[in-house]
């Protein structure tokens, strides 16, 4: 009992010093690792056998040997059996009845005599269910020569091309050249073997169920076929229906095996199933971050875990943010532990990544060129390596001439087709794109410079920088060149959305801050254009000018409120279109910020207009003084359109006039009138009102 005890402590301790004490803290991955498509079956049919005897009649011939075949009528290019005879002997074959065609006459015997000048005689004949097949007897026919130039042949009427099958093609001659008796006539080797690997049945027509005999390595697995328990391996199942069935077989410490096969008409069939074993792969890192994908189904995020693996190869891909950072193929043939870490090249990778990512570009490269000096670095990856060189070069460095070096490079040392060669292609493209610019730019051709430019800026892979140069060089050209601003103000706000770092950012702003200046002095212009002609009286196209000027994206938008606001009072003084007027008040509310001056002015005259409309709604209801005084509300409102002052002022003494009858009020509200607004139609009517007052 000692003994024993001491046995046991010993195995633990042998134990834990292998796996350490992180056995009792690794977890466990809840699926089995399996290998997917792993041909682990094989399956043998056995047949019965048909004796084929047939007989020649030779007649008055005299051959010296016959060579006998038998044809599948579907396929006469190669005879399912072939044998030598002599006269005399029974023409006999065993044959797989598998092999022999079901349907009627779908069989054919073919006869070469040997000697003597015999030609070639065939029988057809059909399959049955019988164990003898008897052909009909062979007759021996001459063979009839011609002589011509000294040379003796076959007549046509017996060559190939003249003797078909009903099935199109010629049986004489096929037996011709080929090699005598591949079953020996005589002897104890005679054909007597009848398994086949093939899953091709062209006879049994009527078998409906087959017995079949079922092994495993190892034996003792549970079998399931069609998910009923059909007992342990290995086991005979002597009635299974032909067709699909699903078989499973599970063992414990072996992957669970599931296979479907087509079990397809034969005397008996033998099955053998491989069991492939599950190992324990105890895996451990001490690396941060990492996601870990075996046979890109199976992840975790864990630093230790303990997986049950199917026995072979597996792939285990290794990733950090969504980046695949390595991939390992992994040989599993035991139990065992692995201990993971990455790749020096990729760890020197990664580290160039976190400095450029904090700004320091110059450190980043630095790192990135000492792992290009290492000799074991994969590929892929040094030419991911030598790519961001160039990136870093142009965009953040502001280095360009070096950026095209460095691409250049991954071009000239890395195999084609690798990803970064690809993109590194298209890069250098875009430089030379923006070479044919600049070349067009020098000749005169600005038009064509500023198309390449643009082509440039659009070019798959460009470089932000060399992108927002060229946006800058295009906004020049429009400038100064072609003499439109509003394209060149578009082209420098494109140079600081593509690279708000570039240093073509900055002068991109300082060149708006220039055109700002000459935009307000257009629009400016604009408008003093228009005040000049409000004052000669020319209102409409003082209107027509403000609305152009409105248009012009550039203008200030204090400025533009303005213009929005006096439209509104042209429209209400001087057109006499209230209506109008008032939803040119409403569009400098409804689009410039609150607090502008003439938003707020606008939001008064919109409130004499509301005065204006309850004044109408209390008349409208008979209540002629609370009229009169939001009437008087209007006329003292501040801001309000004098055209609306004047009407209500004379609304308001056609009410003392008529309702009231106070013609001392009527007189003095329509006097009022003219003095508001002289020019107005309402000052008309009230001088004619007054002239009846008289």
């Amino acid at each position: 009992m000692i003994k024993h005890r001491s046995f046991i402590a010993f195995f633990i301790l042998i134990h834990l010093q292998f796996w350490g004490c992180s056995y009792f803290q690794t977890t466990t991955y809840p699926e089995l690792i399996l290998i997917e498509d792993n041909e682990q079956v094989s399956i043998r049919y056995e047949f019965a056998e048909k004796r084929i005897r047939g007989n020649v009649d030779t007649g008055n011939f005299t051959p010296e040997a016959y060579i006998v075949a038998i044809f599948h009528k579907g396929a006469l290019d190669a005879p399912i059996v072939q044998k030598m005879f002599f006269p005399g002997d029974t023409l006999e074959f065993m044959v797989a009845e598998n092999h022999l065609n079901a349907s009627p006459e779908g069989n054919v015997a073919v006869l070469k005599p040997i000697g003597d000048d015999l030609q070639q005689e065939e029988v057809s004949f059909s399959y049955t269910e019988k164990d003898d097949i008897i052909l009909p007897p062979f007759q021996l026919h001459k063979v009839p020569y011609v002589y011509e130039k000294q040379f003796i042949h076959l007549s046509d009427e017996f060559t190939d091309s003249v003797r078909l099958d009903s099935g199109g093609i010629g049986v004489a001659g096929l037996v011709e050249g080929l090699l005598f008796a591949k079953y020996p006539t005589r002897g104890s080797e005679r054909n007597i073997s009848s398994e086949f690997d093939s899953i091709s049945i062209n006879a049994i027509p009527n078998a409906k169920r087959v017995k079949l005999f079922i092994f495993s390595t190892p034996d003792e697995a549970e079998l399931y076929i069609d998910g009923q328990l059909r007992g342990m391996t290995p086991i005979g199942i002597l009635d299974l229906s032909i067709g699909e069935h699903e078989f499973k077989l599970l063992k414990e410490n072996f992957a669970p095996l599931v296979k479907t096969l087509d079990i397809q008409p034969s005397k008996r069939a033998k099955v053998e199933f491989r069991m492939n074993r599950l190992n324990v792969l105890h895996f451990m890192t001490e690396e941060e971050g990492l996601k870990f994908v075996l046979d890109d189904e199976h992840e975790w995020l864990d630093k230790k875990i303990k997986l049950q693996i199917e026995n072979g190869v597996h792939m285990l891909s290794v990733y950090k943010k969504n980046v695949l950072k390595d991939r390992v193929i992994l040989k599993s043939d035991w139990n065992t532990r692995m201990e993971y870490s990455l790749p020096i090249c990729q760890k020197k990778y990664d580290d160039s990544q976190v400095r450029y990512k904090t700004g320091k570009y110059v450190e980043s490269v630095a790192i990135l060129e000492e792992m290009l000096q290492m000799e074991s670095c994969n590929e892929e990856l040094s030419s991911r390596a030598q790519y961001y060189i160039g990136w870093n070069y142009s965009n953040d460095q502001f280095k360009p001439d070096e950026a095209r070096k460095a691409y250049q490079k991954v071009i000239d040392n890395y195999p084609e087709g690798f990803k970064y060669v690809e993109y590194s292609k298209l890069k250098l493209t875009s430089y030379l794109l923006s070479d044919q610019a600049e070349a067009a730019y020098k000749a005169g051709n600005f038009t064509e410079a500023i198309a390449l430019r643009e082509e440039v800026i659009q070019y798959k892979r460009c470089d932000t920088e060399l992108a927002a140069k060229n946006q800058y060089l295009t906004g020049l050209d429009y400038q100064y060149e072609l003499n439109n601003l509003y394209k060149a103000k578009a082209a420098y706000n494109n140079v600081i959305a593509i690279h708000p770092k570039s240093g073509y950012a900055t002068m991109a702003q300082q060149m708006l801050a220039g055109l700002k200046s000459e935009f307000a002095a257009i629009c400016q212009k604009k408008y003093d254009d228009s005040q000049v002609r409000y004052k000669t009286g020319q209102y409409v196209v003082s209107v027509a000018i403000l609305e152009e000027m409105l248009q012009m994206e550039s203008c200030d938008e204090e400025l533009s409120s303005k213009a929005q606001y006096y439209i509104g009072w042209n429209y209400a003084n001087d057109q006499f279109k209230p209506d109008v007027a008032r939803k040119a008040y409403q569009e400098v509310v409804d689009n410039y910020p609150e607090g502008f001056k003439y938003v707020e002015y606008s939001k008064l005259k919109l409130a004499s207009y509301l005065l204006s409309d309850r004044a109408e709604a209390a008349y409208k209801a008979g209540n002629f003084t609370e009229a009169i005084a939001l009437r008087e509300e209007v006329i003292q409102y501040r801001r309000c359109d004098t055209e609306l002052a004047a009407k209500n002022q004379y609304l308001n003494a056609l009410d003392y006039q008529y309702p009231q009858n106070d013609m001392d009020k009527a007189q003095a509200a329509y006097n009022n009138v003219i003095a508001i607004h002289p020019k107005s139609r309402y000052a008309t009517m009230a001088q004619q009102m007054l002239a009846g007052l008289q």
